[in-house]
């Protein structure tokens, strides 16, 4: 069975969520990971992020998944 992987990246803050998604593709493919068995979602806010890993997980589109983000306080 072949690793298919879920990644949910938001809108806001765009620059700095391209680097990152930048970087997550490229040690992907480093490790092997075929652009074809990559699910790519874009969501408005960090808050929709959990929920639509949630959606895939429950489709069986991906193998696992896996949520960090943090939530700042001022």
């Amino acid at each position: 069975m072949e690793l298919s992987v879920g990644i949910v990246a938001s809108r806001f803050n765009q620059p700095v969520v391209d680097e990152l998604l930048d970087a997550c593709l490229a040690q992907l493919e480093n490790e092997g990971i075929s652009k074809n068995n990559i699910d790519l979602e874009s969501v408005p806010g960090a808050l929709e992020i959990p929920v639509v890993l949630d959606l895939m997980a429950l489709k069986k589109k991906i193998s696992c998944s896996h949520c960090h983000w943090r939530c700042y306080s001022w």
